[in-house]
């Protein structure tokens, strides 16, 4: 934010300290100013408002407002440090940023930063908004103000990312919202964007941009099952993290790819991958909850019955990124009930196992959690004779690979 608006700004945080003491707008301005002017100046309409009123105002509030550039000008940098890394998707440069930003969050919230303070620290760590009502009202009500950089990032925040596109789309724009469609399971139309995301990030060297876009395009022909498309992806989304060395990405690239050859059923190559990163020889500390449960489901489907237990074994001391523990150790159970119940088909037990996991996983988590499942699923619907749920399974995801009974 340039300095010249420093003074613009404050009628920003005017209005945030007035409302969160609840006063009126005549209470505040009254024997100051008209009730109008003091409208513009919250909604920083007057480009120019009268210091001296606005060092009145302020008295009144009894605010502090910091404009030291010394305290400021490292601020600042790390301001315009977390718009580039968004801009640019690195999320090691975003993290880092956010961080610093929410350690001065009250400096930055009564000086002329206020605006970019709340829009990066909208969300919190869990992507739970940690804003204020009083708080959210304010940048509803400057919104037609805010630059694009500060409308991308507020309005990824908020889903409304589709409105991004309606003028002057930046590549971080195309990627934002296709991520948010491939959330969705609309996997068609988010290619179409992540694709044209990559396209114009090539064109402005933004490469992290052009590995998620990428990433995520092949994220969205795993779901849909198509080993082509995604390995075609993945192949080039591999070549730029190694470029990169980002070996993250790598490794969640690699990881998507042995997971969808194990739902098309090749489950060899599939075993191959888990086995190497989450086997015995594994380094422990590099071994997660769902990597042993892909593991377990490779070793169940090949008939190595021993294998697969002792991952789920393995997996109740393990590492867990994503989802929570206790979703991931649900999941896992559903393997070991299978794997210890041989007649689990006619079990009701198992069945309200599936069941509510599965919706929960709808519920809750990316939809390729639900679609992995989706076959269990309807093999108990079918082997307990109940084909209209199975049918309206199937209308909802239509590519699972699956074949009935004969």
């Amino acid at each position: 934010m340039e300095k010249k608006d420093d003074l613009r700004w404050l009628g920003v945080w005017i209005r945030l300290e007035r409302l969160r003491r609840n006063w009126s707008q005549e209470g505040l301005c009254k024997g100051l100013c008209a009730v109008s002017y003091l409208s513009k100046i919250e909604q920083s309409k007057v480009p120019s408002p009268n210091p001296d009123l606005l060092r009145l105002l302020c008295q009144r509030l009894d605010g502090a407002w910091q404009d030291d550039p010394a305290v400021l000008s490292p601020l600042r940098e790390r301001v315009e440090d977390f718009y580039e890394a968004f801009l640019d998707d690195d999320f090691r440069g975003v993290n880092r940023n956010y961080q610093a930003i929410i350690d001065q969050w009250e400096t930055c919230c009564h000086s002329p930063l206020l605006l970019d303070a709340l829009i990066i620290g909208y969300q919190d760590e869990n992507d739970d908004i940690r804003l204020s009502e009083a708080e959210q009202t304010v940048l509803r009500e400057v919104e037609p103000v805010l630059s694009h950089r500060q409308k991308t990032v507020y309005k990824l925040s908020v889903g409304r990312g589709l409105e991004l596109l309606e003028e002057n789309p930046s590549s971080r724009d195309y990627l934002g919202v296709g991520v948010q469609y491939y959330e969705k399971g609309s996997y068609t139309r988010a290619v179409e964007l992540l694709q044209t995301a990559y396209q114009m990030a090539a064109q402005e060297g933004r490469v992290n941009l052009m590995l998620s876009a990428r990433t995520f395009s092949g994220n969205c022909y795993a779901n849909l099952l198509d080993y082509t498309q995604m390995a075609a992806h993945y192949q080039v989304a591999e070549k730029i993290a190694l470029a990169l060395g980002a070996g993250e990405k790598l490794k969640d690239i690699r990881y998507n790819a042995a997971s969808t050859a194990l739902e098309l059923g090749r489950t060899e190559e599939a075993y191959r991958y888990f086995h190497r990163v989450c086997g015995e020889k594994a380094p422990p500390e590099k071994v997660t909850i769902m990597g042993l449960h892909k593991l377990a489901l490779c070793c169940e489907k090949l008939g190595y019955r021993e294998e697969a237990l002792s991952a789920l074994d393995r997996a109740k001391k393990a590492n867990v990124t994503f989802p929570d523990r206790e979703t991931a150790l649900s999941i896992c159970e559903l393997v070991r009930y299978r794997l210890t119940h041989p007649d689990y088909l006619h079990d009701p037990l198992y069945g309200e196992m599936l069941t509510g996991c599965f919706e929960q996983m709808v519920a809750e988590l990316p939809m390729g959690y639900a679609g992995l499942h989706v076959p269990y699923l309807l093999e108990w619907y079918t082997e307990n004779r109940m084909y209209k749920d199975a049918y309206q399974l199937l209308l909802r995801f239509p590519s699972t690979p699956w074949k009935p009974p004969v």
